[in-house]
């Protein structure tokens, strides 16, 4: 007898198999329990169904012939990439299901939405003013021009969510669900991506759209400094993604770990990441030297390095890999603080 097993994942995120063979003079497969992520073994078989392929290839596969072999593993493969394609699919409406629900919430939640994009777009306004106010035209302050201060000013406000990328890790412990979604058939950090792109919809809407059309009004022009720049831009602002995304998991779980209060942490993050990312003023403009300084923390990878690709005061080939060796420390580092406080995290909070 012929047994194929190919282990997959299943609806819970456990290790499932699925196992086929030669039954009689049909083929059939069932799905079999195989271990979990965290190392348990499940107890029966998880679920079962019987795939009955048509007569002639059931009996070619299954037939006594040595022959029979080649024809029972193309079988076999045809089987496998139907289950795989499933899988796929499945995982493909889960998150694009996630993305839309969190995409309706922040426009359901309330009105006051809309003033927060107002409020934004008015921010906006004010910082390009003082900017002209300070800065006279063809004077250079730490490396940018007044058009180039402009343009950061507004790509910024645009990719503001972006940069700064704040899940709801800490809300999910704070109301005490993060035990539950650890077992949505998706990955905690799946979620967390979902959330983000999902929550992501109605500021592009509401604040990056309107202020990219009314950018010619204003007299800044949004474009990127060179083709290389706005190219750049978007793997670097998928780095800083990540840097972010790291950055929360280490902030919960050391929250969780000491008993601390997730909005003074929360709180904490704003305040470091107005003062150290660049968000508001260019580092570089900074006095003595401090700007420097800060270039080498983390809060800069997800800000400053982006903005300063985009507006070609920044060389991508001297940021990006700094960016990069945040993100593999960060992860690192995250991976290990969630992984020995994985016990006081699913008892947190509610």
């Amino acid at each position: 007898m012929i047994t194929i097993m190919i282990t997959g994942c299943g609806r819970r995120g456990q290790r499932v198999a699925w196992e086929m063979g030669c039954v009689g003079n049909g083929l059939r497969g069932k799905w079999v329990a195989a271990r979990s992520a965290g190392g348990a073994r499940f107890s029966g078989a998880l679920r079962r169904s019987t795939l009955n392929l048509p007569a002639p290839t059931r009996l070619a596969a299954c037939g006594s012939s040595a022959a029979s072999a080649p024809t029972f593993l193309a079988a076999m493969s045809a089987t496998a990439s139907t289950v795989t394609d499933a899988n796929r699919l499945r995982v493909v409406r889960a998150y694009t299901r996630t993305i839309g629900m969190y995409a309706t919430e922040a426009v359901g939640d309330s009105w006051l939405m809309f003033a927060d994009a107002g409020l934004r777009i008015s921010r906006v306004l004010v910082l390009l003013a003082i900017w002209r106010t300070l800065v006279d035209p063809g004077e250079v302050v730490g490396g940018f021009t007044l058009p180039a201060l402009l343009t950061y000013t507004l790509v910024a406000e645009m990719f503001a969510q972006q940069l700064q990328a704040k899940s709801a890790l800490d809300f999910w412990l704070w109301e005490g669900t993060i035990a539950s979604r650890l077992l949505h058939p998706m990955s905690l950090v799946g979620q967390l991506v979902a959330q983000l792109l999902g929550s992501w919809l109605f500021g592009i809407c509401a604040v990056t759209l309107p202020i990219l059309a009314l950018s010619p009004l204003l007299g800044v022009d949004p474009a990127p400094a060179s083709w290389l720049g706005g190219v750049a831009f978007v793997p670097s602002l998928v780095l800083s993604v990540a840097i972010a995304l790291a950055m929360d998991v280490i902030l919960g779980a050391v929250t969780v770990a000491y008993g601390l209060n997730t909005w003074l942490v929360g709180m904490l993050r704003t305040a470091l990441f107005g003062l150290l990312a660049g968000a508001v003023l260019p580092l570089a403009i900074l006095p003595w030297g401090w700007g420097k300084v800060f270039d080498w923390l983390p809060f800069a990878s997800m800000v400053s390095a982006p903005l300063r690709i985009y507006t070609g005061t920044g060389d991508p080939l001297l940021l990006m890999p700094v960016q990069a060796g945040w993100v593999l420390v960060l992860w690192l580092v995250a991976g290990r603080v969630w992984w020995r406080n994985r016990e006081r995290l699913v008892g947190y909070g509610g």
